[in-house]
């Protein structure tokens, strides 16, 4: 180090405020995926499905056949919640 006192180098902390943390919300496919109900692979082709073709996650889902509706209302009461 050359003879030298390393200088201690003090990181700003930014932390998020309560009204932020109180409206962030889980991705869905993050939660599906949490909860083992979708596999990585195909969250990745709905989620082509859903760059190409536009629409909500969940519906390219259930429309898939990876996925139940009532699955996916739980999820998203959950994802709703805060959970």
């Amino acid at each position: 180090m050359a003879g030298k006192v390393p200088e201690w180098g003090k990181t700003a902390h930014a932390y998020p405020s309560e009204d932020q943390l109180r409206t962030f919300r889980r991705k869905l496919g993050d939660l599906l995926l949490d909860r083992r109900l979708i596999t990585a692979a195909e969250l990745e082709r709905a989620l082509e499905a859903q760059r190409m073709e536009g629409g909500k996650l969940g519906e390219i889902l259930v429309r898939m056949g990876v996925l139940d509706s009532d699955a996916l209302t739980l999820v998203l009461e959950q994802q709703r919640k805060g959970n």
